[in-house]
C-alpha cells in the first residue's frame, strides 16, 4: 500500500526514537499503526529512512508540496520570512505591496551570486511565496496580531505561577541559548582575537529527567571532520542536532523547524507539553500550528527564566573540564611534550561530543535549583527541591585541577576563562537588514583559507553548495575543453568561434526537486547535418537502469546552452558519474539508442576535467574530492593498459 506523507514522517520518527528497532520491526509497526493488510517491504521502509531528515523537517502545510520545481531567489525568501515575522511581532503592517518593495530592496543586498532575474516581483510571485510560507495577508490581522501570545514581564511572575498549578512538572520544559567559544586555544599564549564561537540551544523540563539533544548553530555547513556528506546526519551521530548561518545565530524560521520536529515526536508519544521562553528574535515564530506544545513568552529584558541561574555557567564549566581532560589525554601520549597550536585544536565533531557530555554531566539538583530560583513555579512544585548555590564551588575547584594539569606556555585563570567577552549574549529583539541576510547565508568549509580567514570565492547559489559548483560545470567541460584531444592547445585556425557569454554557467539551471532527466548531445551525421539542437529526454527512455546524471555527448561542435534538470546531487553522484559516463545521443530526425563510450574517451574527459580543475579558480574542489578524481583516472589508465580497447 502507499503512505500518506503523515504516516512516512511517523515510521521515521519511531525509528529514531527507537534505534534498536529493525526495519523488520518498524515493517511490523507501521502495519499494525496505520491497520495495513500487510506490513510494507522492507525496500519500502528503507527509501522512506533515506530521506527521513528531509521529512522529519517538512511543516504540515508542505506536505503537498513536495514534487515541486526548484524556487527561485530561495535566500531571498529565507530573508523575507525573518524580516515578515519580525514585523508582525514589532506591529508593523504588511501588505503586499509593502513586501514587494522590501524584495526589491532585499534584492539588492544580496551577494551576486545568490540573486536570480532581474530584481523585480509580480503580485503574483508575492502570492505564491506567501503561500508557500503559509501566510494569509487577508486574515493576518486576526491570525497573527490579535491572537499575538502574550509576553509575561518579572512583575507578572505570580500570575505567571498559576498557569503552572496542577501542571505535571516533567511536561514544563524552558528552552535558552548560549555562546561558547569552541576553538578557544587552552593555552592562553597562542590565544588571538580571532576566536570563533557557536551557538548552543538547550531545553530541558522541570527536573531534568528529559534533556533534549543541544541545538548546535555553527559557521559553516560542512566541516571536514564530519563523517556523513549531510551535516544534519554528521550531527545525530555524536548526539545533537546542528545548523549554520554567516552570524551563528538561531534564527526564527531554524527554531520554527525545531519546534516542528518537537511537535511531531511528541504527536507520537501522544505527549503535551509547555514551552517556557524568552521572546527575543531567534524565538518569535508566525503563523505555527502546534499540537502538542504550548508557548509559554517572557520578556527577554527581565532574563529570568531557570536556565539564567547557574545552569548555563555550570555547563561552560562541564565542557572546559572536558576540553583539558581530553587534550591531558593527547599530551601523555605525546610524553607531556607542549601541545601546538594545531594540537590544542578540537574539531566540530569533537566539540560536538564536548557539548554532549557537558549537557550529560549537568546534576539534575542543579536544573531542579535554577527553576525554584527562576521564581516562575508555583511551591506546590519546587518545595521539594534543594537550592543549590548558582556558583558551583566543586566544578570551579575541578576546573583549576584541570588547568594545572596541562603543561603549557601560559594558563588561563578559570575566571578569565568563564567571562570571555566572546561568549557574551546579547538578547536582540531587532535585527537590521543586514543581519538578517546574513543570518540566511549558508556558507561551506571550503571556501575560505582558514589559515588567513581569507573568502577564496563568493558564497555559491541557492541550490547546491559550493563543493557540489563543479557538478553544475561538468556537464560543460567538453564544451569548454573537448573540442582539442590529449589536452593539446588550440590554435586560433582551430578555436571555434564562440560568443563572450557562451559560458554563463548562471544561466544553467538546476532544478532540485526534478528527478530522471538525462542531458544529449546532438552529434549529428552528415545527412542529419540540418537538424535541430539538443534536446532534453527521459532517461527512463533510454536507459532505465542508469544513473540519472547529467553531461554532454562527446562532440566536435559548440553546444548550445540547455537547463540541465535532475535529482538533488551530492558527494556519491560525483563519484557514480565519474565511473558510469554514459551518453545518449539523439535529435529530433532520429532517436537513437543510448552508447556507451570507451575507456579512452572517458579517460580524456577525465582529463579534461582534472585541466579545468587546475585552470579554474572558482572550479576549487575539496582535497578528498581531487583524490578521487585522480584515483579514477589512474584506474582508467590501468584499464586501458592493460585491456585496451578495440
Amino acid at each position: 500500500m502507499g503512505y500518506s506523507m503523515k504516516q512516512k514522517i511517523d515510521i521515521c520518527l519511531m525509528s529514531e526514537a527507537n534505534p534498536s528497532m529493525t526495519q523488520t520491526d518498524l515493517a511490523q509497526w507501521a502495519k499494525t499503526r496505520f491497520n495495513s493488510t500487510k506490513p510494507p517491504s522492507q525496500t519500502t521502509i528503507s527509501r522512506i529512512l533515506a530521506k527521513k531528515d528531509a521529512l522529519i523537517s517538512l511543516k504540515e502545510h508542505e506536505y503537498k508540496l513536495i514534487r515541486r520545481r526548484r524556487l527561485s531567489n530561495t535566500l531571498l525568501r529565507k530573508v523575507l520570512l525573518e524580516w515578515i515575522t519580525q514585523c508582525v511581532w514589532n506591529n508593523i503592517p504588511i501588505t503586499s505591496p509593502i513586501i514587494l518593495s522590501s524584495a526589491a530592496n532585499f534584492w539588492k543586498q544580496l551577494p551576486e551570486t545568490m540573486k536570480d532575474g532581474t530584481g523585480e516581483f509580480s503580485f503574483k510571485w508575492c502570492s505564491q511565496f506567501l503561500s508557500r510560507v503559509n501566510i494569509n495577508l487577508s486574515t493576518i490581522d486576526r491570525d497573527l496580531y490579535a491572537n499575538r501570545l502574550h509576553v509575561w514581564t518579572f512583575e507578572e511572575r505570580e500570575n505567571l505561577k498559576s498557569l503552572f498549578t496542577g501542571v505535571d512538572p516533567s511536561k514544563i520544559f524552558t528552552v535558552q541559548e548560549m555562546l561558547i567559544s569552541h576553538d578557544l586555544p587552552l593555552d592562553k599564549a597562542l590565544y588571538h582575537d580571532s576566536s570563533d564561537f557557536l551557538t548552543c540551544m538547550l531545553c530541558t523540563n522541570v527536573d531534568g529527567s528529559e534533556r533534549l539533544d543541544p541545538l548546535i548553530i555553527g559557521r559553516y555547513e560542512d566541516y571536514p571532520s564530519f563523517e556523513s556528506k549531510s551535516s544534519m546526519k554528521a550531527a545525530t551521530k555524536h548526539g545533537v542536532s546542528y545548523r549554520s548561518n554567516r552570524k551563528k545565530w538561531l534564527t526564527s524560521t531554524v527554531f520554527y523547524d525545531w519546534l516542528c520536529v518537537l511537535d511531531k515526536r511528541l504527536a507520537l508519544v501522544q505527549k503535551d507539553i509547555i514551552l517556557v521562553l524568552d521572546d527575543t528574535a531567534s524565538h518569535r515564530v508566525v503563523n505555527i500550528k502546534l499540537q502538542r506544545i504550548r508557548l509559554l513568552y517572557t520578556s527577554s529584558n527581565s532574563n529570568f527564566l531557570p536556565m539564567a541561574w547557574g545552569v548555563e555557567n555550570d555547563l561552560r564549566l562541564n565542557f572546559r573540564i572536558a576540553q583539558y581532560e581530553k587534550l591531558r589525554q593527547k599530551q601523555v601520549s605525546l610524553r607531556d611534550k607542549i601541545l601546538s597550536d594545531q594540537e590544542l585544536h578540537f574539531t566540530m565533531a569533537d566539540t560536538f561530543d564536548l557539548i554532549k557530555v557537558a549537557w550529560a554531566n549537568l546534576p539534575a539538583s542543579r536544573i531542579k535549583s535554577a527553576w525554584k530560583q527562576s521564581g516562575i513555579l508555583p511551591d506546590s512544585i519546587t518545595q521539594s527541591f534543594g537550592k543549590v548555590r548558582m556558583f558551583d564551588d566543586t566544578l570551579e575547584t575541578k576546573l583549576v585541577d584541570a588547568i594545572d594539569s596541562l603543561l603549557v606556555q601560559e594558563k588561563w585563570d578559570v575566571l578569565s576563562l568563564m567571562d570571555l567577552s566572546i561568549e557574551k549574549k546579547i538578547n536582540k529583539t531587532f535585527l537590521s537588514n543586514q543581519e538578517i541576510i546574513e543570518s540566511c547565508i549558508v556558507d561551506n568549509y571550503d571556501d575560505f583559507d582558514h589559515s588567513t580567514g581569507k573568502q577564496l570565492r563568493a558564497p555559491f547559489s541557492h541550490t547546491l553548495g559550493q563543493e557540489f559548483q563543479p557538478l553544475r560545470r561538468f556537464g560543460q567541460v567538453r564544451r569548454k575543453y573537448g573540442y582539442y584531444s590529449n589536452g593539446s592547445t588550440p590554435t586560433d585556425s582551430t578555436s571555434p568561434r564562440i560568443p563572450s557569454d557562451y559560458w554563463d554557467l548562471d544561466n544553467f539551471q538546476f532544478d532540485g526537486n526534478m528527478a530522471d532527466f538525462y542531458m544529449l548531445g546532438n552529434e549529428p551525421s552528415p545527412a542529419q547535418a540540418q537538424a535541430p539542437v539538443t534536446q532534453v529526454q527521459l532517461m527512463s527512455e533510454l536507459a532505465p537502469s542508469a544513473q540519472t546524471w547529467g553531461t554532454f555527448a562527446p562532440n566536435t561542435q559548440p553546444y548550445m546552452a540547455q537547463p540541465l534538470e535532475s535529482s538533488s546531487l551530492t558527494p556519491a553522484d560525483i563519484r557514480f558519474g565519474l565511473n558510469n559516463l554514459e551518453f545518449g545521443v539523439t535529435n529530433d530526425a532520429m532517436l537513437s539508442p543510448t552508447q556507451m563510450i570507451s575507456n579512452e574517451e572517458k579517460l580524456e574527459i577525465i582529463h579534461n576535467f582534472m585541466n579545468l580543475v587546475e585552470s579554474d579558480r572558482s572550479l576549487l574542489l575539496s582535497k578528498s574530492a581531487k583524490n578521487e578524481i585522480n584515483d579514477l583516472y589512474q584506474r582508467l589508465l590501468h584499464d586501458i593498459t592493460s585491456h585496451p580497447s578495440v
